[in-house]
């Protein structure tokens, strides 16, 4: 055979050889067999950024899966204390103070001191298991609260509003479920607490009373309500204090006490302790309010403050003005232990 002949030949044999796989898959292939080739690539990334989503997933059952109070596991129904009246909770274990923390099956203290220039901070961080741990004490006449957190067994309390300071005051007050006074208020601001522990601000009683007398509108049980304020920190969003005609010297530097939420059963008692009475340390509400929303409030309220002003945990005194004597109070805000003594 000629050279040229056989060139060709070899030529035609691969050029057959190249075409038999087309002409023989391609009208021949199965559609799902085409697109497990096609998208063969597509699916091994989207297999790898599903893995992503899949383990947050995962994340998000064990955080919704975390019990009330972070942690703390509702009491058994016998240790639950009643939300309309001011049975006091019971003695907590001595054994379980530390000189900065109380620690049992149903409640959680962590108190923390912070210098800064013009101010001493005490900031107390509570947890309950039960909303009925966050209670109230009045007395009248005034009493110091030193004594009313040792006759209420308080593991800490802090000052209230003065709710007797001016028995013709307009304001709204309950304690414990009861009604002391119900007047609405159109320049101070009011909290309410609920039978759930939760927090409900209203600026200048709005929201809180029908607009023509003195009815309350609220959907839910109201367990505990002051006046006093102004609001710092509502739904997460730092307050601006703006209003110069509120009361309670908005500008000055002074001695403050305010209480926060921070969380499902989970709440801060705060003091900024002022070292003199010149006006030039302590916080104005402006401050008082940053410093609210800087420690995780989602509601945040401004409580009587100057000599008035106190914490007391395990029986000793903090005071915002730390040269004046303890001044006698009408209320206070306190927690408890739902343990029972000797248990």
């Amino acid at each position: 055979m000629k050279m040229p002949v056989r060139i060709a030949l070899v030529v035609l044999c691969a050029a057959l050889i190249a075409i038999i796989p087309i002409l023989v898959s391609s009208p021949v292939m199965l559609p799902e067999v085409q697109d497990e080739i096609l998208f063969a690539d597509d699916e091994e990334e989207e297999a790898g950024w599903f893995l992503i989503p899949h383990a947050c997933a995962e994340g998000a059952v064990e955080v919704e899966s975390i019990p009330e109070g972070d942690g703390l596991m509702p009491p058994p129904a016998e240790w639950e204390l009643p939300m309309n009246d001011f049975t006091a909770p019971p003695k907590a274990d001595s054994s379980r103070f530390t000189s900065n923390s109380y620690e049992d099956e149903t409640l959680r203290v962590t108190l923390e001191e912070i210098e800064e220039e013009q101010v001493r901070w005490v900031i107390a961080r509570i947890e309950l298991s039960s909303p009925c741990q966050l209670r109230t004490a009045y007395a009248k006449p005034a009493a110091l609260v030193s004594n009313m957190a040792a006759k209420n067994n308080a593991v800490i309390a802090i000052s209230g509003d003065y709710m007797d300071n001016n028995p013709k005051k307009t304001s709204y007050e309950v304690r414990m479920g009861k009604e002391y006074r119900r007047k609405s208020n159109r320049l101070k601001d009011m909290l309410v607490i609920d039978d759930q522990g939760d927090f409900h601000l209203y600026r200048n009683s709005e929201g809180l009373f029908e607009k023509k007398g003195n009815k309350v509108i609220f959907d839910g049980t109201i367990v505990n309500a002051f006046t006093f304020g102004p609001a710092l920190v509502i739904d997460g969003a730092v307050q601006s204090m703006g209003d110069r005609e509120y009361g309670y010297n908005p500008d000055g530097r002074e001695p403050r006490a305010a209480i926060g939420q921070t969380g499902k059963l989970s709440y801060v008692f705060v003091l900024a302790s002022a070292s003199d009475r010149n006006g030039k340390t302590g916080v104005n509400h402006q401050e008082l309010a940053n410093k609210m929303g800087e420690i995780g409030c989602l509601q945040a309220f401004n409580l009587d403050g100057g000599g008035t002003a106190e914490i007391v945990f395990n029986g000793e005194i903090y005071r915002a003005s730390p040269g004046e004597k303890e001044r006698a109070q009408s209320d206070m805000i306190y927690v408890g232990t739902l343990v029972p003594e000797g248990k």
